[in-house]
């Protein structure tokens, strides 16, 4: 059977070869264009927008100390670990937190990463979170002030049709804070969550 046997995919196919020789002569008369690091594990590139070092406060290591409110009024709390660290070839910030899990007999951790990185045309905040339980979020944060906050949309825990907002505030070189709010009318209207972090810098 011939590789190309629809008319489609012959046109695809000469449009292909038409491009792919001038992206790579391009390529390879700017080689520096293709000198991007992808361990540069501290460093935002140079290149990288100006505001991305806003979200410097997220790199490192952290302990994670958490509070969930429960029904009946008690408090569960657990520990995490948490490392940040640029990514993406220095022009994002990934951070990927370990947790013991709560209530889950699947799995004994709970593992979470996020991707921040800043448009560099709009100057908005993005990223995508995935975890261990398989939920896929996509986020839009923003600086209000001092705090950072980050609203995040996607497939939540329990499968319900709600927004989560995070909100990261007194921030310090060692120490930081999040509470969680939730909303079920499309951001509306947000009630607290219950849920509530300190996050405080492993020396």
């Amino acid at each position: 059977m011939p590789l190309i046997s629809h008319p489609a995919r012959l046109i695809l196919s000469s449009a292909a070869l038409l491009i792919i020789p001038f992206a790579s002569a391009a390529a390879f008369e700017n080689p520096q264009n293709l000198a991007v690091a992808t361990n540069k594990g501290d460093m935002r590139d140079d290149r990288a927008p100006e505001a991305l070092g806003k979200l410097a406060f997220l790199i490192g290591d952290w302990d994670i100390e958490s509070a969930y409110d429960q029904p009946d009024g008690s408090v569960l709390t657990s520990k995490a670990r948490m490392t940040g660290r640029y990514t993406l070839g220095g022009f994002g910030v990934e951070t990927q937190g370990v947790h013991a899990t709560l209530g889950n007999p699947d799995i004994d951790v709970f593992v979470s990463t996020h991707i921040y990185m800043v448009h560099p045309k709009s100057g908005d905040i993005a990223a995508i979170a995935i975890n261990t339980l398989g939920n896929r979020k996509f986020n839009d944060g923003e600086f209000i002030g001092e705090d950072f906050i980050v609203i995040a949309s996607g497939e939540m825990f329990n499968g319900a049709d709600v927004i989560n907002r995070s909100r990261f505030f007194n921030m310090t070189e060692d120490r930081f804070q999040t509470a969680l709010e939730v909303s079920e009318d499309g951001g509306k209207t947000w009630q607290d969550a219950g849920y509530s972090s300190v996050y405080t810098r492993v020396k």
